[in-house]
Formats: structure tokens, C-alpha cells, sequence
């Protein structure tokens, strides 16, 4: 999601709770920055990561080595990050990313969910996946009116 984008949709979900609603920002960039108060917060990158063959190439072999050692080195393998910047990969991300949101329906609660706000093409499979249980969601591209904060 672009910074700039995600700064006006988190002001926005911050704005909802502020009017007594629920506000859930759902993400897969890994990014564990807590959203606004109030807003909940889903990642979707950790569960990507693990989903099927995903969880063969995206263990990094130096931290496989490194946790045998007793040491903590981060980062993700260098085919994990390969794969993911493949074009093929990027048809079929989508997909996967409705397929790990689909165990999340208890948390995510799709049949209560009223306003979805696209943020990016790569939310399109996420709204989707709401709307097979909620097809009076409202699927909106930018952030009505009366969310934005007051000046």
C-alpha cells in the first residue's frame, strides 16, 4: 500500500472508532506498525509466508543455521524474496491472500462488515471474499466524507 494512501485510510479507520464504530485494517506488508487506537489491525504477510509451498522457500537457510547456533539473525531467504517480485507470483498472490483470510472469519466477521475501502488492486480479492457474505457491503475507492478527520 502506498504511505501516503495507507496515512488517509488509517486516519479514516481512526475516525470511524471516534464515531463509535469498528475499524479493521487489513494488510500484508508485514508491517507490525499499530494502526490508530482503536483500529484493529490484521496482517496477512506471516500467514502468506507459511501457505502451502510458500513455506519451503520462504525459511531463510542463515536463520535456519543461525537458531541451530543459539544466535537470531532476521530477514526472509533470498528465494522468498525472488518469488515474490516474480510476475508469476504476483497473478496468483491474490488468490492466496483470499485463501489465508478465509480461516479469519471469526476475527474478520464478514457478515458484519458494512463499508470496505479499497486501498489497491490487491484488495480486490479481499473485498471479494467479504462479499460472498455480505453482498450489502458497501465497496467504496476513497474514504467518504464524513470518516475524514475535521481540520
Amino acid at each position: 500500500m502506498i504511505p501516503k494512501r495507507r496515512s488517509t485510510i488509517e486516519n479514516a479507520l481512526g475516525r470511524v472508532v471516534e464515531l463509535g464504530g469498528e475499524a479493521l485494517l487489513i494488510t500484508a506488508d508485514g508491517s507490525g506498525r499499530a494502526a490508530r487506537p482503536g483500529v484493529r489491525h490484521l496482517d496477512l504477510l506471516r500467514r502468506e509466508m507459511h501457505w502451502g509451498p510458500n513455506r519451503l522457500i520462504a525459511a531463510s537457510p542463515k536463520r535456519l543455521a543461525a537458531r541451530l547456533v543459539g544466535k537470531k539473525v532476521g530477514g526472509r531467504s533470498l528465494a522468498w524474496r525472488r518469488w515474490v517480485a516474480s510476475k508469476p507470483y504476483k497473478v496468483v498472490r491474490f488468490h492466496i491472500l483470499s485463501r489465508v483470510l478465509a480461516p479469519l472469519n471469526g476475527e474478520l466477521r464478514p457478515s458484519e462488515v458494512t463499508h470496505i475501502v479499497i486501498a489497491g488492486v490487491e484488495s480486490w480479492p479481499i473485498a471479494w471474499h467479504i462479499t460472498r457474505f455480505n453482498p450489502e457491503a458497501q465497496i467504496v475507492w476513497d474514504v467518504p466524507g464524513e470518516w475524514r478527520t475535521p481540520q
